[in-house]
C-alpha cells in the first residue's frame, strides 16, 4: 500500500541501527485461586503478589484454573471482586449490574476488577461455571469458579448448587498451543493488538510488545503435479472494523516470511515477507475493504491491486466465508461471501505476477498471516475452520 508503512518494516526506520526483539505481551492473565478451608473461601485474583500473600493468611492449594482478559474489549463485562466479613466469610465475583446492586445491598464490599469476561461464546472460548453453597447452620456462604464439568459434578455431588454459566473464558485446556495467555482456537488463528488507554502502542516498543498475531509456516506439503494454494477461513471480529482503524491484516500465499524475532527491524532482504494474497482492513481501496496484494523480497515497497467492486466495506459482528489462492504462475483470486448472501460481496481475480519485480518460485509454499501493526486501538479478529491445501488448476 502506498500511502501505508510497508509491512515487512513494521512501521519501524529502515535504517533504525538497534536491535528490537519481539517480545509480545499476552493479553490474557492467569486467574489464580487458593482456598481457605478454615473459612471456606476460595480467593480468585489475577495479581499474583495477592495470591502469593494469601498463602500466609491461611489459604492454600495455589492453582490456574483459567486466563482472562486484563482490559476491557467490545466483547467483556469486567469481573468485579467483593468480599463479606462473618458470618459468610466469603469472595464473590459478578459482571451484572443486578448482582452488583444485590451483594451491595447485603453488605459486601467491592475490592476491584478481576479481569474481564467474554459476554458471548468469542472463537476459542469456553462457559466459565459458578457454584454456590450455603451452611444453614454457620451462614457461611461460599462460591467457585470453574470451566471442567466434571469439577461440577463433583461440588454438586458434595451439596453444592450449580448456578450456571457467569461468562466466558480462552480455553487453555485444548492442547499445548495455548501459552502463557496467548488466545488459541481449534482448527483457527487468533489475531488480537492490545493497547488499553491507546498509550501502550504509542510507541517503537508499543508496536511491537502490545499485539499477538503472526502466524507463520515456511512451507507446506504440496503433491506433486499441484500447482495451486488454497487457504479457506471464516473470518469474525468485533472490532476491527471501522472508520477510523488505521490498521490491516495481511495473508499471504505462496511464499514464506523469515523474520529474525531477536531483530524485528531486520533491514534485510532475506528477513523480510514475501508471497502473493490479500489484505483486510485500511488500503489504497479505502478502508474496512479487501485489497490483492503482491509482497516484495526487498521490502523496498509493495504492490497492490483494487478488485472492481471494493467499494464494498466490511463489518464488525458479522461472518465472512473467505477463500484465496495463489497459483504458481502468479494469479491470486478471491471470494468473500458473508454468511446468508448467496453471491459474493466481495470478489477479484489479478495477475499477481504482473505486480512483482521477481519470479514467483514455485518451491516457496508456506503462507503468513501478520498485522500491519499501526492501530492505536484494541482489537480481535477470529480465523476459524481455517484449512491450507493444494490443488490442480487450469487457472493461468
Amino acid at each position: 500500500m502506498r500511502y501505508l508503512f510497508p509491512l515487512a518494516l513494521l512501521a519501524a526506520s529502515i535504517g533504525d541501527a538497534h536491535a528490537v526483539a519481539y517480545n509480545p505481551i499476552p493479553p490474557m492473565s492467569g486467574m489464580f485461586e487458593t482456598y481457605n478451608a478454615s473459612i471456606v473461601d476460595h480467593l480468585y485474583t489475577i495479581n499474583y503478589s495477592q495470591s502469593y500473600q494469601s498463602l500466609w493468611q491461611g489459604y492454600a492449594q495455589q492453582q490456574t484454573p483459567f486466563y482472562i482478559e486484563r482490559t476491557a474489549q467490545a466483547t467483556t463485562l469486567p469481573l468485579l471482586r467483593f468480599w463479606k466479613g462473618p458470618p459468610q466469610t466469603e469472595h464473590v465475583y459478578v459482571t451484572t449490574q443486578a448482582e452488583i446492586d444485590y451483594v451491595l445491598a447485603y453488605g459486601w464490599v467491592y475490592e476491584g476488577v478481576e479481569g474481564h469476561l467474554y459476554t458471548v461464546q468469542v472463537p476459542g472460548s469456553i462457559p466459565l461455571l459458578r457454584l454456590s453453597k450455603f451452611n444453614g447452620n454457620t451462614g457461611d456462604l461460599a462460591h467457585k469458579y470453574t470451566t471442567d464439568n466434571s469439577v461440577v459434578q463433583q461440588y454438586v455431588a458434595q451439596g453444592w448448587y450449580a448456578e450456571g454459566t457467569v461468562g466466558y473464558v480462552p480455553q487453555t485446556t485444548i492442547n499445548s498451543n495455548f501459552v502463557n495467555g496467548y488466545p488459541y482456537v481449534n482448527n483457527g488463528h487468533i489475531m488480537t493488538r492490545r493497547c488499553g488507554d491507546n498509550t501502550a502502542c504509542a510507541s517503537e516498543a508499543g508496536f511491537r510488545n502490545y499485539y499477538t498475531g503472526y502466524r507463520l509456516v515456511q512451507s507446506t506439503p504440496k503433491p506433486a503435479g499441484s500447482n495451486t494454494q488454497v487457504m479457506t477461513f471464516d473470518l469474525w471480529t468485533p472490532d476491527f472494523f471501522h472508520p477510523n482503524q488505521h490498521e490491516h491484516i495481511a495473508i499471504g500465499l505462496h511464499g514464506k516470511h523469515p523474520v529474525n524475532f531477536a531483530y524485528i527491524d531486520d533491514p534485510s532482504p532475506a528477513a523480510h515477507h514475501h508471497g502473493l494474497g490479500i489484505i483486510f482492513g485500511e488500503s489504497n481501496c479505502g478502508v474496512n475493504t479487501v485489497d490483492m496484494e503482491a509482497f516484495w523480497p526487498t521490502g523496498s515497497t509493495t504492490a497492490s491491486q483494487c478488485a472492481a467492486n471494493f467499494g464494498n466495506q466490511l463489518a464488525n459482528n458479522t461472518t465472512y466465508h473467505v477463500r484465496i489462492t495463489a497459483s504458481d504462475s502468479g494469479w491470486v483470486n478471491y471470494t468473500v461471501h458473508q454468511d446468508g448472501v448467496g453471491s459474493p460481496i466481495v470478489q477479484g481475480r489479478v495477475n499477481g505476477a504482473k505486480l512483482m519485480n521477481y519470479a514467483l518460485p514455485t518451491n516457496e509454499t508456506g503462507y503468513f498471516i501478520v498485522p500491519a501493526t499501526l492501530a492505536q486501538t484494541d482489537y480481535t479478529v477470529y480465523f476459524s475452520n481455517f484449512n491450507v491445501s493444494w490443488i490442480t488448476s487450469t487457472d493461468r
